[in-house]
């Protein structure tokens, strides 16, 4: 029995102990500032993709588009639910409001895309729903800071270095990668910016594409294992920042930078209390 017992001790210190309010809130803001744009980029289409009018996709469901003015209801309301995320007013009752409206429109139109992006916010949301994410730096924050629970840290850091792992193992098993064919036909498609028709032109040769692919599929793998290591993170984060934001502007997919978010939970917790410190009598003088 006490071999039970303190297995089962362990079991909730690995996953429940007591963690600082202030990333799971950092991280909080970020994706709901992410959600924000994300859904408001979407804000001119709503017609044509989010209702009985359009020419919208459902994934997996039957047809459920509602009329326009219901539409325009539906996804006001997911981007208010966006916004009241970020600012941190009642995540309790916003998250699942949140959620569902998010899966309405997900299987009427953003699941035809199967994009991965669009399941790590799902996922992202429910580790939030999971944790005190409005305890500080919140409209609806306590009177006095209560600690978070270490669960969703533990879960979006094992997810973003399982994405990151799997990535790049993926790529490297793929035949076309490994060639550098599927790197070079992506730098020429529907989301290759000018900047990736100049680097095309640079690199005219297979070869040199070839090694490109490489250093992609490689460098996701050692971002893994950098994120993984508390001594690496640092260099983790760097790399990864510039990862994300180059793929930002030789690509049009804006989606990438939705991974930056994560990072939040790989600093270690003295440093967002000393930030906290140092925050907390301004917003103090200045109430």
């Amino acid at each position: 029995m006490r071999g039970l017992r303190a297995i089962a001790t362990a079991w909730n210190r690995l996953w429940f102990a007591p963690a600082s309010p202030y990333p799971i809130a950092a991280f909080r803001i970020l994706l709901g500032g992410y959600l924000c744009v994300y859904f408001g980029a979407l804000a001119p289409h709503v017609p044509v993709l989010f209702s009985n009018e359009g020419v919208y996709a459902p994934y997996f469901v039957p047809d459920y588009a509602p009329s326009v003015p219901i539409a325009w209801l539906l996804f006001g309301a997911v981007w208010t639910c966006c916004l009241l995320l970020m600012i941190g007013w009642r995540a309790s009752l916003t998250l699942p409001c949140l959620l569902a409206l998010f899966f309405h429109h997900y299987f009427l139109f953003l699941g035809a895309k199967h994009s991965s992006f669009d399941r790590l916010i799902v996922i992202f949301l429910l580790a939030l729903w999971c944790g005190r994410c409005d305890s500080v730096w919140a409209v609806s924050a306590d009177a006095e800071p209560k600690p978070a629970s270490v669960f969703t840290a533990r879960l979006v850091r094992f997810q973003i270095i399982m994405l990151y792992l799997g990535a790049g193992l993926w790529k490297a098993w793929n035949p076309a990668w490994r060639t550098g064919e599927l790197l070079l036909s992506t730098m020429q498609g529907v989301w290759a910016t000018p900047l990736a028709f100049f680097l095309v032109r640079q690199w005219p040769t297979m070869q040199a594409w070839q090694i490109a692919s490489y250093l992609v599929f490689g460098g996701e793998v050692v971002l893994a294992f950098l994120l993984f290591f508390r001594r690496t993170r640092l260099l983790g984060i760097t790399l990864g920042t510039l990862f994300h934001l180059g793929n930002t502007f030789i690509l049009y997919i804006p989606e990438f930078l939705l991974c930056l978010a994560p990072y939040v939970f790989f600093i270690g917790e003295p440093a967002w209390d000393r930030l906290a410190a140092k925050l907390t009598p301004r917003s103090r003088a200045g109430a």
